[in-house]
């Protein structure tokens, strides 16, 4: 909008790309347009409120011709009046609604940074509502699944190595994208690769707590770090505006045949929220339970053995002939890294309104994390049973199932816990200044991975190495 004249409150609009506009004492809202150009030539709506225009009355400064189509439309609030056009065949576009206190437009509550601080770059954004309709949660990183240049490498429920991909930055650099929820840091940057260290901490945040998240594409680094060449998701959560309980149970069930690895396996999700606000103080307690078994991640499948028979060896049978990443001969021997993991994460979050301005929070959340990865053998013996360690005769050549430090049947036990605190003061007055004060804490306080160096799978207190 122009502001034309201060004296006489007149506003002139250009053509709005959306057919009707209400104009109400305490609210403006935009409706979709009626349709095509002959259907509004047999009926023409005209809006509660405001008076149509005649062509013979409208001013040369509104108007070149009536030949344009448009449809005016004058409406007073008080004394004043204010003269709108609407385009007609112009396609709807749906805007939040503003409320109006006094003579001042109070803010959204919920504002992505774009729209918040007028950046020129590429957003995309998905509320809570269009999360209920079009994904089935299970983890706060399923809520950017579906969204533009943008790519979560899950590879089962629960997984805890989910690095984000994005147009201007692979899966490869992680690090290059920044992650925040409600302005803390979720983001690691102790890695940039696809391990534990290198994968966002998204399990800190429980699903239902997401009220939106926005997604800035490219560099940003002129506003937060230089890491944020790939780009930035911000993760808006809610506090409840009454008292509120929820609870919610998950199961989903998957089906694997894959070489001789034939399975179904299953995962059990448990949530429960409760939540009050009292006054200008808001709390709310959330708390997961996961339960999770995954399919084999990998797989042994050595190169063919050139290794000749040396006596003593197992005879074996199972294997299965296949090609290795560069289409060399390969003999697979089994499947690894089947996962079963037990999370629980524990979130608490206080918000007080200082002001109708200003707010400040302060989050603290736990996870943790009991994990166990086994690997299944597909080879057998003469009487049928199955073998996973030493020297073993496949196709005339000798193969070793139990290399030092590096046996073909490994497994191993992850134990972790994640404790998390974050406070944020921020104002949001919609003028041309607003200010953020942001700080967090993440403390790794257990974060181990056991694994045995002699035999593949676990067969009392044998020999092993401890990772921390």
């Amino acid at each position: 909008m122009q502001k034309v004249a201060e004296s006489d409150m007149t506003t002139k609009l250009r053509p709005i790309p959306s057919a009707l506009v209400g104009l109400l004492t305490t609210s403006i809202m935009l409706i979709p347009g009626i349709g095509a150009a002959n259907e509004l030539a047999k009926k023409e709506t005209i809006p509660s409120g405001l008076t149509q225009i005649k062509p013979s009355q409208i001013s040369p400064t509104l108007a070149k011709s009536p030949e344009d189509k448009n449809l005016l439309y004058e409406a007073s609030i008080g004394a004043s009046k204010n003269t709108i056009i609407l385009a007609r065949h112009d396609p709807a576009v749906t805007m939040p609604t503003l409320m109006i206190k006094g003579k001042r437009v109070a803010p959204l509550k919920y504002q992505s940074d774009k729209d918040r601080y007028h950046l020129p770059q590429t957003t995309e954004s998905i509320t809570r509502e269009r999360m209920n309709e079009t994904i089935n949660m299970t983890g706060a990183e399923d809520a950017i699944k579906y969204m533009p240049s943008i790519q979560v490498r899950q590879r089962y429920i629960g997984d805890t190595n989910a690095p984000v991909g994005t147009r201007t930055s692979g899966m490869a650099s992680g690090a290059r994208t920044l992650i925040y929820a409600d302005g803390v840091l979720i983001s690691s940057l102790l890695g940039n690769n696809n391990s534990n260290t290198g994968s966002p901490r998204w399990q800190l945040i429980a699903p239902g707590e997401i009220e939106r998240v926005d997604v800035m594409y490219g560099p940003f680094s002129a506003m937060y770090s230089g890491n944020s060449i790939g780009g930035v998701i911000n993760i808006t959560t809610k506090m409840p505006e009454k008292f509120e309980v929820r609870a919610e149970a998950q199961a989903a069930w998957q089906t694997f045949n894959q070489y001789a690895t034939k399975d179904t396996y299953e995962t059990q999700r448990y949530s429960g929220m409760i939540g009050h606000k009292y006054n200008d103080l808001s709390m709310r307690f959330d708390y997961q339970f996961l339960n999770t078994h995954s399919q084999p991640i990998t797989f042994a499948n050595p190169n063919v053995s050139t290794t000749a028979l040396a006596g003593g060896e197992t005879d074996v049978t199972g294997a299965f002939l296949n090609a290795n990443p560069t289409n060399g001969p390969a003999v697979v021997q089994g499947a690894g890294n089947i996962n079963h993991g037990q999370q629980n994460n524990f979130k608490w979050k206080l918000a007080y309104d200082f002001t109708p301005t200003i707010m400040g929070t302060y989050t603290l959340g736990m996870w943790e994390n009991n994990a166990t990865a086994s690997a299944q053998s597909y080879l057998k013996d003469a009487s049928g049973n199955t073998v996973t360690t030493g020297l073993v005769n496949i196709g005339g050549k000798q193969y070793n199932l139990s290399a030092a430090n590096s046996p073909t049947f490994s497994a191993n036990i992850v134990n972790q816990v994640t404790w998390s605190h974050g406070m944020n003061l921020r104002s949001n007055t919609g003028g041309k200044f607003d200010w953020e004060l942001i700080g967090s804490l993440v403390d790794l306080s257990t974060d181990t991975v056991r694994a045995p160096t002699g035999v593949g799978q676990f067969t009392g207190n044998g020999a092993g190495r401890t990772t921390d």
